[in-house]
């Protein structure tokens, strides 16, 4: 059997191909030294650009301790990612050998596969996408610096103003949580396809959230 078709079997990637989304397949071994294996994906997942710039694909793990066919094809590679495209071909493997986590070859590779799949570039996505995180955080701190003069007030009238501004605060967040998801949408991402077999989009998922705010 070829493991490439074997690995494209897998559920979750046909899904992606179906709805015309990206995919990235993370192959790790468990029975590696776990504190070592859970500092190198801190380290590697926690960079701010690769955690931005995985964001609109399908992410998925392998352990291929469990899978002797994949364990047989990726073994000395591990850890490692796979890049599937939108048509559902492992277009990108980054390899991270002696578990260095290079953030760069993950998010090289990942701009690779992406390129030409969307309207908006994985490059320009991620540069938006923190100009849209930097907003966010504004508005939230504004919202704690209110609720701290709520507090501290006993005037009714006052107190009717901070609602008001609250109120408008609001308006605002909501306004944000839409720039986020016409991003995602811009950028194809998992999440914002119509597909019926897929998760709800996370527009609905975000307005649910800001609701509980």
């Amino acid at each position: 059997m070829d493991t490439g078709d074997y690995l494209s079997t897998i559920y979750a990637l046909q899904a992606a191909k179906k709805a015309d989304r990206l995919a990235v397949l993370y192959l790790f071994d468990s029975t590696y030294d776990r504190k070592k294996s859970e500092a190198f994906e801190e380290q590697l997942f926690g960079h701010e650009n690769l955690a931005l710039g995985i964001k609109p694909f399908l992410r998925l793990k392998l352990d291929v301790s469990r899978d002797n066919v994949a364990k047989d094809r990726y073994g000395a590679k591990v850890p490692c990612l796979i890049v599937y495209d939108a048509k559902g071909v492992a277009a990108e493997t980054a390899v991270l050998q002696n578990y260095k986590a290079n953030a760069n070859v993950v998010l090289n590779a990942l701009m690779r596969a992406s390129k030409g799949h969307a309207k908006l570039s994985l490059k320009s996505f991620i540069s938006k996408y923190r100009r849209f995180m930097t907003d966010l955080e504004k508005l939230e701190k504004r919202k704690e610096v209110l609720a701290e003069k709520a507090g501290r007030m006993k005037s009714e009238s006052k107190l009717a103003r901070l609602d008001k501004q609250f109120a408008q605060l609001a308006k605002k967040k909501k306004a944000l949580l839409d720039r986020e998801f016409d991003l995602l949408t811009a950028v194809k991402a998992w999440g914002t396809q119509k597909d019926p077999d897929a998760p709800a989009p996370e527009k609905k998922a975000a307005a649910k959230a800001a609701d509980k705010r």
